[in-house]
């Protein structure tokens, strides 16, 4: 007996995805409060819906590369430059404000760009900052994202395209294994 293939890649998805979002929280209950962000029950919440929608988007973009790759060892190597790619381009590295205009627009592609816009306005609004008169600093939090360019969206935004991204990324995955398992024969 065998089973579709849209059978296969659902029941992929719902055995990684609960698993990953379980897994992951300890995680974001341990970095949250040893990195002593707000003690604040709904950003708290709040920065875990972004966190558990990045890692729906990464799992979605492994889903994508497994889709279109036979080989893992080649897997590896592409998932990891890709991210490397969007870690660039999320601004925590490199301020948009730098990057060539010829680049700027990866950062509308890129998932880890809108994670990083949510969880930094969840942390940073509505939020005044302690400057040292002798130093240069930002005194509000606004002021901060607005300098590094993640003020264009609001929190909700960022999430809902980041899980629109999410479901292109598995739609894709699927798209692509499903072209690669069709018997060539068909195509005729």
């Amino acid at each position: 007996m065998s089973y579709r293939l849209s059978t296969y890649y659902l029941s992929k998805i719902s055995t990684y995805v609960p698993i990953a979002l379980a897994c992951n929280f300890l995680f974001y209950v341990t970095v949250y409060f040893i990195s002593r962000l707000q003690f604040d029950a709904g950003k708290f919440f709040i920065g875990l819906a972004a966190f558990y929608s990045q890692i729906i988007a990464t799992i979605g973009l492994m889903f994508m590369f497994g889709g279109a790759i036979k080989s893992i060892a080649v897997i590896y190597v592409v998932s990891a430059g890709a991210i490397t790619v969007q870690l660039l381009f999320s601004g925590l590295f490199v301020n948009f404000h730098s990057v060539t205009k010829v680049l700027r627009w990866m950062r509308w592609l890129n998932p880890i760009y809108y994670s990083f816009s949510a969880l930094g306005q969840n942390e940073m609004n509505n939020v005044t900052l302690k400057c040292d008169p002798q130093t240069q600093c930002f005194s509000t939090g606004h002021q901060a994202l607005e300098s590094y360019s993640l003020h264009n969206l609001n929190v909700w935004e960022n999430i809902l395209i980041l899980l629109s991204i999410a479901l292109a990324m598995y739609i894709c995955g699927f798209v692509l294994l499903y072209r690669r398992t069709t018997p060539k024969y068909l195509y005729i």
